[in-house]
């Protein structure tokens, strides 16, 4: 097995630009960023966060990781991002990011806009995974009880699935468009508010016009988004690499069942493995 190259990112503050005001009445400071190299090569990147700080307050930082809130000031930045946390969340994402192609160039254009989507809100991120298909797929286990291992991505992708009797009472709904493949149940999936949560919106439909949809949903589907929801009770105001990297099932499945929730834990934890690594670019529809 080839060794996997080290991954490094340090933290620095930025002394080669125009110093800025911080706030009223203190010492001028700088941007803080950060370096990272990979095989020998170096790619500089201005802190998410927009952190501006003084040189004391640099300082603290680096020896303490606590940030000094009355000499740092944040001109732009992802919210619900902590600067205590970016270092960490940065090695993570870019392991990922490694680890799915051990040939990234981190000076590649789009080496930072695939580590940027590690940061973005993580209800932007799951609602995004939530609309991607009008059909999700749920059950990718091995049916073969004597394999240990589990399926390949390719063989997930390929395998045959045989319909089951959520895809047959799905279908039924749509019968009288004789569409077999599946036009208009996607293109009615697509009507709703991608800022919102389907099931949200389906809700909405019901309480304002006495009109049930539910049945025009998918039931895997409609499993997804109430995953989802569960998540955003569990992580609430935070950003996607939070859950990859404080990923916790138990205090998923614990508020599940404080909801009082129609799912087993093994569909939750499907579901929320799932969410978690798709983000990675593999996507089961």
């Amino acid at each position: 097995m080839t060794k996997q190259s080290k991954i490094t990112v340090k933290h620095y503050l930025e002394k080669k630009v125009k110093p800025t005001m911080v706030y009223d009445d203190l010492p001028l400071g700088y941007p803080l960023y950060y370096r990272i190299t990979y095989k020998r090569k170096t790619t500089n990147l201005k802190s998410f966060t927009g952190a501006i700080m003084t040189e004391k307050a640099y300082e603290h930082f680096k020896t303490t990781n606590e940030v000094l809130s009355y000499e740092t000031n944040y001109k732009t930045g992802f919210t619900h991002l902590k600067l205590e946390d970016e270092l960490l969340f940065l090695e993570k994402a870019i392991e990922q990011l490694v680890n799915k192609n051990s040939d990234i160039v981190v000076f590649d254009e789009y080496f930072v806009e695939n580590l940027k989507t590690f940061f973005n809100d993580l209800r932007e991120s799951l609602y995004f995974q939530g609309w991607y298909s009008y059909k999700q797929k749920l059950d990718l286990r091995v049916k073969d009880k004597s394999r240990k291992s589990p399926l390949t991505v390719s063989e997930i992708l390929n395998q045959k699935i045989d319909l089951s009797k959520e895809d047959i009472d799905f279908n039924n709904q749509y019968k009288k468009f004789n569409d077999e493949k599946g036009y208009n149940q996607e293109r009615f999936y697509h009507i709703f508010d991608k800022g919102k949560s389907l099931i949200e919106c389906l809700n909405i439909i019901k309480e304002v016009t006495e009109i049930d949809l539910f049945p025009y949903i998918h039931k895997n589907t409609l499993k997804y988004w109430q995953v989802i929801g569960l998540i955003l009770i569990a992580y609430p105001r935070t950003i996607f690499i939070d859950f990859f990297v404080n990923y916790d099932i138990k205090k998923i499945l614990d508020i599940k069942e404080k909801n009082n929730v129609d799912l087993t834990a093994i569909e939750v934890t499907d579901i929320c493995n799932k969410l978690k690594n798709n983000h990675l670019g593999i996507y089961f529809k």
